[in-house]
């Protein structure tokens, strides 16, 4: 329990929320306060991707092919199983209260699904997995066959061409012109590719270990994040596939180093299990909140209700939790897979 680093933990529930707020929240206002939230909840997935493969570095450095098939499972289990699990829910659904086009499910929507983890009628959220997933075996094949330092400047190599194709635009010219359900995917790949390579070189740099001044790195990390966060600093890219940019790669880095080196000692058990469990529940939340919230969003349409939509993103939030909970309790260490 010790180990389990508890800054992480509490920025991965926050960024759940965010996930959220993301598809759900309304901007109603042009204050400050909105303003500033609309842009920190879209670096929701940067700092997911951070992370996740901050973790994966040690499975890479081991070069364990065992573990690395492991790691693919987990991730093909959400990514195959949630698209059948929406089908399924949206097949009555869009015939009982309609679709936002009013066009109805078909079979076809669930193959791109399927394909690219993305519909504009399913699940389109899915994207990220497939990324993580492609992500995750290029970097994987690169620490097998090459020598940890080498492997290590060739990810910085490949994070320094994703950052040239973002702002020459050769990115979008690729892909801006595919169908909707693939030009998001294959176009996030170099978008997403960046935070990935920072969440390695972070775990190489050992920071964790290094604990000498701390509060004053958090100190200057956060000046530097306000600054980043409120001058124009980075030159915009005019065309993207919404995860482009310097400004994101740089404030989300911030955020995820400030999580890992913040001194949080938990000593009471039951408040550490829930954090965790809770933790754990975020790849369902993901996968889950999409259906959660628009279901909901047209049952209160037909009853004509209306409530503030950063009420209804808690609400949704809540909801996705208690069914990765039930989910999780189904004695399966595959469907428990779905949400955890």
């Amino acid at each position: 329990m010790n180990k389990h680093n508890w800054g992480i933990a509490y920025l991965k529930i926050i960024l759940s929320f965010f996930v959220v707020c993301c598809h759900f929240w309304i901007r109603e206002s042009s204050d400050i306060v909105s303003l500033y939230f609309d842009q920190l909840i879209k670096l929701a997935v940067p700092c997911f991707a951070l992370i996740t493969f901050f973790y994966y570095s040690n499975l890479v450095k081991i070069r364990d092919i065992s573990m690395f098939k492991s790691r693919m499972i987990r991730l093909l289990i959400p990514y195959l199983g949630w698209p059948f699990i929406y089908f399924i829910v949206y097949l009555p659904a869009y015939k009982l209260i309609g679709s936002n086009s009013g066009e109805q499910l078909t079979f076809r929507d669930l193959g791109w699904q399927l394909l690219f983890g993305s519909s504009g009628k399913l699940n389109s959220v899915l994207w990220y997995l497939w990324d993580i997933i492609v992500i995750s075996i290029i970097i994987f094949i690169i620490y097998y066959f090459l020598p940890e330092r080498k492997a290590l400047y060739c990810v910085i190599c490949l994070n320094f061409v994703s950052i040239v194709l973002q702002y020459t635009q050769v990115n979008y010219f690729i892909f801006g012109t595919l169908p909707y359900a693939s030009k998001y995917t294959l176009g996030r790949l170099a978008e997403v590719f960046p935070y990935s390579a920072i969440g390695i070189i972070i775990a190489d740099s050992h920071i964790i270990e290094n604990k000498n001044n701390m509060w004053k790195k958090i100190v200057l990390l956060t000046v530097f994040f306000v600054i980043i966060y409120t001058l124009p600093i980075f030159q915009p890219i005019s065309n993207g596939f919404g995860y482009e940019g310097g400004k994101r790669i740089v404030l989300s880095t911030i955020l995820v180093i400030c999580a890992i080196i913040l001194p949080f000692n938990l000593k009471n058990e039951r408040i550490m299990k829930a954090i965790k469990y809770v933790e754990k529940c975020g790849l369902g939340i993901y996968c889950t909140h999409l259906a959660v919230g628009s279901i909901s969003e047209k049952i209160m349409d037909k009853l004509d209700m209306s409530i503030p939509s950063i009420v209804h993103c808690i609400l949704i939030w809540f909801f996705c939790l208690g069914a990765c909970v039930l989910i999780s309790r189904i004695p399966n260490r595959y469907i428990k897979s779905l949400v955890n």
